[in-house]
C-alpha cells in the first residue's frame, strides 16, 4: 500500500539526518482483536508488506506471552475506585478500560519485540516495535530495523522502562536520541494510519523539524525523571535552550547542569540554596551557571536548583539515575551521562553527535585525495588534524599537495616559514593567530596565518562562519587539498565531503535485474520501484551510458504494466554527475 512505500521513505530521510549510514526497513504485524471460530487464538493474522523477512510463525506465542507479561504490569489488577458524585460512574468506567487497554497495549509491544529480537531477520540489525494500534478492528504493530553497527557506535541507555516512584505505573523511557527520534516517528505513522486516506500524501510526516524537535523534548523526560521530579519535566528541553541564549555580565555561560535527586548517595552536595531556584527563572539560573564550572556543578531535581556540588568517581554507570546538561558556548549544550554524549544541541537544533574529529573518515579520504600518500604520513596528519579539532577556538589545518608553491603564491596574505615538521604540541600555538597552517602531506609545515582564496560556491552557506565558508571557496577549486575547519561554535567540518565509495559491480548487477523485469511479460512493479529507487539513491555514480540504459530499460518495462495501474512516477533523466570519478569504486 502507499502508506508503506511513504513510511520507508519518509523512515530514510529522517535517520539519516542522525546519521547518514542509516538505511533502515519498516514492516509490520498484524493480530486480530476479534478471533475467529477455528482460527489459532495465539498467533499473528499477518505480516507485511509483500516481501518482509519476518514469518507469520515466529509470532505464533505472540499473544500467550503478552498474556503473561501483562500480569507483571504494575497496574494489572488495579481499579478506578467507586466515587459518589453523579455522573462519575460512566467516566470511571471509560478510564478503566483505557487503563486496561494501556495494560494489553504494553505488554503486546513487548511480545512482539521479543519475537522480533529472536528472528533471524534481526540478525545485524536492532528493531523497534511501536505501539499497537487499534486499526480496521486489528492490532497493528509497526516494527522499525536499523544497522546495528551503525546504532551501536552511539551511546544509549541499557533501561528502556520507568517505574514512578510509588511502583504503580510503568512509562517508556527514552535510552538516546535515537529511540527518542525513532519512537516519535513511529507514533506520527500511527497517526497517519487513522486518517481518513493513509498514505495518500508524497509524505506521511507533515514536519521534520517539529519531529525532531518533539523527539528532543521526549529525551530531556529522561534526566528529569532522575532528578526525583516525576510530572514537571515537560519544559527542561525550553529551559536548557534559554539558558544557553543568555550571558552574565557579557560573557557566555559555560558551565554543568547536573540531574540527579537530592541525597543521593554518589552526588556530593558543597552547599545547599536556601531557597531552591526553579528552572523556569532563567536569569536567575544563569547566574549561578557562572559559579558551575570546573568539577562544581548545579545541582537540579528536574524542576529546581537546590545545590551546587560534584558527582563523585565512585558513580555507576548502571545506576542511570545522574545525568548532566553541559553548556560549551551561547546557543550550544549537550545532554550526557557520564561522559557519554545523548544529544547534541546547536541553535536549538538537536541532533545525535558531539562536535568530535570523524577520524574514521579522514583516514578513508586522505588517499583518496592524494593517492601517492604512505600509512605513517597518514597516522602523523590524523594526529595534527585531532589536535586542531580539539582546540577550544576556531582554526584551521590546511593539507596541500604542493603546499611549498601555495605558501609561495599566498605569501601576502600569510606568514611564510622555514618547513619543519609540525607536531601535535605546536598546533595550539600556531593556531593561536588567525588563519590556517598550511602543511604537506608529510607534515611539514610551510606557512601560518593563511587568509586562503578562491571563487564563490554554491555550497558556501551564510548560516556559517567565515573560516567555513573561505575553506569551501578554497578546497573545491582544487583537486589536491584537504582542510579541517574548527569553527567557533565547537563545530568542525571536514573538506571535501566525499560521497562513499561503492563497487561498481552493485551497479552492474541492479542494471541486469532492471533488464530481466523490462523482458518479463509482467513486469513486477514492487520489484521495479525497488530497482529504480536503489538507482535513483546511486545516481552520482552512474556514468551516461549507464543513466541511458536505465532509462530505457524503465520506460519499458511501464508501458507493460496494466493500463490505469497506480505507479509512482520518478523524475527522469538520471543526470551525470561531473565530480564522479574512478576514485568512488571500491577495489573488486
Amino acid at each position: 500500500m502507499s502508506f508503506m512505500y511513504n513510511t520507508r521513505s519518509d523512515a530514510n530521510k529522517i535517520l539519516q539526518r542522525l546519521d547518514p549510514r542509516f538505511a533502515p526497513r519498516v514492516y509490520f504485524v498484524v493480530f486480530r482483536r476479534v478471533l475467529e471460530a477455528g482460527k489459532p487464538s495465539h498467533g499473528a493474522h499477518g505480516v507485511g508488506p509483500e516481501g518482509t523477512p519476518f514469518k507469520l510463525a515466529e509470532f505464533n506465542n505472540v499473544r500467550v506471552r503478552a498474556a503473561e507479561l501483562e500480569k507483571q504490569d504494575p497496574e494489572f489488577g488495579s481499579y478506578w475506585a467507586p466515587d459518589p458524585v453523579a455522573g462519575w460512574t460512566e467516566g470511571r468506567e471509560r478510564l478503566q478500560k483505557s487503563k486496561e487497554r494501556g495494560i494489553h497495549c504494553r505488554a503486546l509491544q513487548k511480545a512482539v519485540a521479543e519475537a522480533v529480537n529472536a528472528s533471524p531477520a534481526n540478525k545485524g540489525f536492532v528493531a523497534y516495535c511501536g505501539w499497537p494500534l487499534d486499526y480496521e478492528e486489528n492490532d497493528l504493530v509497526l516494527i522499525l530495523q536499523v544497522q546495528k553497527d551503525v546504532h551501536d557506535e552511539y551511546h544509549h541507555l541499557t533501561r528502556g522502562r520507568y517505574i514512578d516512584q510509588g511502583g504503580s505505573h510503568e512509562f517508556h523511557r527514552n535510552r538516546s536520541l535515537i529511540d527518542a527520534v525513532i519512537y516519535q516517528f513511529l507514533g506520527e505513522m500511527n497517526r497517519e494510519l487513522t486518517t481518513e486516506r493513509p498514505g495518500s500524501w508524497i509524505s506521511n510526516i507533515n514536519d521534520e523539524d517539529y519531529l525532531f524537535l518533539e523527539a528532543a523534548k521526549a529525551l530531556m523526560w529522561t534526566p528529569g525523571r532522575a532528578g526525583g521530579n516525576e510530572w514537571e519535566v515537560g519544559g527542561l528541553f525550553d529551559s536548557c535552550n534559554n539558558l544557553s541564549t543568555m550571558k552574565y555580565e557579557g560573557k557566555e555561560g559555560v558551565g554543568t547542569l547536573v540531574f540527579a535527586r537530592p541525597q543521593h548517595p554518589q552526588v556530593l552536595v558543597d552547599f545547599s540554596l536556601a531557597k531552591p531556584v526553579p528552572l523556569r527563572s532563567p536569569g536567575a539560573v544563569r547566574k549561578l551557571l557562572q559559579m558551575a564550572s570546573g568539577q562544581i556543578s548545579l545541582l537540579c531535581d528536574g524542576y529546581q536548583v537546590y545545590a551546587l556540588g560534584r558527582v563523585l568517581p565512585s558513580y555507576d554507570l548502571a545506576a542511570e539515575d545522574v545525568f548532566s546538561v553541559r553548556f560549551s558556548k551561547q546557543f550550544v549544550w549537550a545532554l550526557l551521562h557520564g561522559g557519554n554524549p545523548l544529544m547534541h544541541v546547536r541553535y536549538g537544533v538537536p541532533s545525535i553527535n558531539l562536535p568530535e574529529f570523524p577520524k574514521a573518515r579522514f583516514r578513508r579520504d586522505l588517499p583518496r585525495i592524494f593517492p601517492a600518500i604512505k600509512p605513517d604520513a597518514t597516522d602523523h596528519l590524523c594526529e595534527l588534524a585531532t589536535s586542531a579539532a580539539e582546540q577550544s577556538h576556531g582554526c584551521m589545518l590546511v593539507i596541500s599537495g604542493d603546499a611549498a608553491t601555495e605558501a609561495e603564491r599566498l605569501a601576502a596574505q600569510g606568514t611564510r616559514v622555514e618547513p619543519f615538521r609540525m607536531t601535535k604540541e605546536l598546533i595550539p600555538r600556531v593556531t593561536a593567530i588567525d588563519g590556517s597552517v598550511l602543511v604537506d602531506t608529510e607534515g611539514m609545515c610551510h606557512a601560518i596565518g593563511v587568509i586562503l582564496d578562491g571563487l564563490a560556491s554554491p555550497r558556501c552557506s551564510p548560516e556559517r562562519g567565515a573560516r567555513y565558508n573561505s575553506a569551501i571557496r578554497y578546497v573545491y577549486n582544487r583537486k589536491d587539498a584537504m582542510v579541517v575547519v574548527k569553527s567557533e561554535d565547537g563545530m568542525i567540518s571536514l573538506f571535501p565531503e566525499l560521497k562513499p565509495q561503492i563497487r561498481r559491480c552493485d551497479i552492474l548487477d541492479t542494471l541486469q535485474a532492471l533488464r530481466e523485469v523490462s523482458d518479463a511479460t509482467n513486469p513486477d512493479k514492487k520489484t521495479l520501484w525497488d530497482l529504480m529507487t536503489w538507482l535513483h539513491d546511486h545516481e552520482f555514480y552512474l556514468t551516461e551510458a549507464e543513466c541511458t540504459d536505465a532509462e530505457r530499460l524503465h520506460a519499458l518495462a511501464r508501458a507493460k504494466l496494466p493500463p490505469g495501474e497506480l505507479y509512482a512516477e520518478y523524475s527522469l533523466p538520471l543526470t551525470v554527475h561531473p565530480e564522479m570519478n574512478p576514485t568512488y569504486y571500491l577495489p573488486e
